[in-house]
Parts: C-alpha cells; structure tokens; sequence
C-alpha cells in the first residue's frame, strides 16, 4: 500500500492539519487502521492523534481518496470530534470465551 498526499491545510481554529490523500492498494479498500499507521509514521505524530474521516473507493481500480485530520493534542480531539467518531477510531478490546 502506498499512500500519497495530495492536499494539506492548516485548520488553526480547530487544532489540527487536514489531509486529502490518494492511495494505491492492491485488493480492496484499506482500513483506518493501515491509513492511520502510515499516516503517522508519514507525518511523525502519535497515532492516537490521528482520525480518518473518509475513504473513498474509485470503482474498478486500487485507488482510494482519504479525508484524514491530524490533531496538535488529545484535548483538542475530544472537544471537536462527534463522540462516534472516536469509538470508531479506539483499540478493541478482544473478549475472551466465557465473559
């Protein structure tokens, strides 16, 4: 998987960098997750700072457009942030048998 950055914008009133990104993937749609690790190793920023708002699928290629926001703290990511958007983006806890 390949992930280039097409657009990046400062959002200074919301705390955090926007990024329209192009990525190039064999088989189907990448997860957040692959987005988010690449993303971050990208740009040098703490994973958890990171929310993939989109990912949009051209129909017949791997090519994929992403929406990606990358916050300057956790406060900031909290106020802003819808609070589904944050469950989607937290680790999930795997529950063993018998729970």
């Amino acid at each position: 998987m390949n992930i280039d950055i097409i657009g990046e914008n400062g959002n200074k009133l919301l705390h955090r960098t926007e990024i329209t990104a192009r990525i190039t993937s064999e088989g189907g749609t990448p997860t957040r997750k692959d987005v988010i690790k690449l993303i971050a190793a990208k740009k040098n920023v703490p994973e958890k700072l990171v929310i993939v708002d989109s990912i949009k699928q051209e129909y017949g290629k791997g090519v994929s457009r992403a929406f990606i926001k990358i916050y300057e703290s956790e406060s900031a990511l909290k106020q802003i942030e819808p609070e589904y958007m944050i469950k989607r983006h937290e680790e999930k806890e795997e529950k063993k048998e018998g729970e």
